[in-house]
């Protein structure tokens, strides 16, 4: 539901379809305007099996001025917690599209945003398989990252070389690390 997080989800709609997956992209009205134009070009002029998908956002509800369906369209970050309060209501809407008849094939995965915990919720009732995208490559690469130095936590000096496990080639100097993992200590997450 913001700029920066819409975009490369709809890259990566368009990277799947183009794998012969048939892709739904689910989001609000407002934000549908906003990349239908990449969706309709992947669609019609690319034969790309992807649609455009709209839930009404539930403002009103949320007590978020109308229209306000991303973040950059906030009057103030005052809207914030109406916003998020928005976005959470959007669960029954999500689960009857994903358990609807339709044209499409039933989902096989849902891959949704970071900022929409919400989902595991649907679709752990649903049986379908989510994956949490914060919609962004670099991120994710740093995120695999993290995990791995997460699960196989160990101490030396700082100088020393240390292969990240898990991730392939990549190589640092244990100074380098984030600072719970160059020490070998426990607690990232709750620094994070």
């Amino acid at each position: 539901m913001a700029q920066g997080h819409i975009i490369p989800m709809v890259d990566m709609a368009r990277l799947f379809a183009q794998r012969g997956v048939y892709v739904s992209l689910v989001t609000t009205p407002l934000n549908a305007s906003r990349v239908r134009p990449a969706i309709d070009r992947a669609s019609r002029c690319s034969g790309l099996p992807i649609r455009l998908v709209e839930l009404r956002f539930p403002s009103a509800e949320a007590r978020v001025p109308e229209g306000c369906e991303s973040l950059d369209t906030l009057p103030s970050m005052n809207h914030m917690k109406g916003f998020l309060e928005a976005t959470e209501l959007l669960k029954q809407p999500l689960e009857r599209f994903l358990s609807a008849d339709r044209d499409f094939p039933p989902p096989t995965c849902v891959v949704s945003d970071m900022f929409l915990p919400w989902t595991l919720d649907v679709t752990q009732g649903l049986g379908i398989p989510r994956w949490s995208s914060t919609a962004r490559a670099t991120t994710n690469y740093s995120l695999i990252i993290i995990e791995s130095l997460r699960r196989h936590r160990s101490a030396g000096p700082e100088e020393e070389t240390v292969t990240i496990p898990d991730v392939h080639c990549v190589e640092m100097k244990r100074g380098q690390l984030p600072v719970p993992f160059a020490r070998g200590t426990r607690g990232y997450r709750r620094a994070w």
